[in-house]
């Protein structure tokens, strides 16, 4: 049983940790505030999305066994990742970024090239990612015009609407049979 979280230190920064079948793991020292969101096993390899705080904001990267491989948000500033899904030696994870925006953007990111789902003119987030085969899945939320959370997901980038916007919705999670 794999659990990815975080647990406060002594100077009240949260810590990035993972736990195997109760045993813990931390992912970062804790000079940062720092999280892990999500986990994926694949054979004998770990993978963990998350972020840490730096400098300059916050860093969406991943850990893999333990080990830090990449920032997620090569060009993002104030970036957060909520998911991550592995398909033979392909790593995708879920965005949430700012740029150089008050707007929240969503994004993919695969092997090292991000993938805008969102344009920056509504806030939008993703919550969960999945893949089948080609075609990646996104589920997540987004503000309409009229400011109420919409329920979305994205197959390839292209976006469906799972609600029509009259009450708040979110999608959390998606699985592909």
């Amino acid at each position: 049983m794999y659990v990815a979280g975080r647990e406060n230190n002594s100077q009240g920064r949260s810590v990035a940790k993972l736990w195997k079948n109760g045993e813990v793991q931390s992912l970062t020292d804790g000079s940062m505030s720092a999280a892990a969101t999500s986990v994926y096993v694949l054979n004998n390899d770990v993978y963990v999305a998350g972020w840490e705080g730096s400098t300059q904001g916050i860093v969406a990267k991943y850990w893999k066994n333990g080990v830090v491989q990449e920032n997620i948000s090569t060009r993002s500033i104030n970036a957060w990742s909520t998911s991550i899904f592995v398909s033979e030696s392909d790593v995708y994870a879920t965005v949430l970024s700012y740029d150089s925006s008050p707007i929240m953007i969503a994004k993919f990111w695969q092997n090292g090239v991000l993938h805008n789902l969102s344009d920056g003119t509504l806030w939008t987030r993703p919550n969960s990612i999945y893949v089948k085969g080609n075609d990646v899945y996104v589920a997540g939320v987004g503000y309409n015009t009229q400011k109420t959370m919409v329920a979305k997901l994205w197959k390839n980038g292209v976006v469906q609407y799972l609600t029509d916007g009259s009450a708040n919705a979110v999608a959390n999670c998606v699985f592909v049979k």
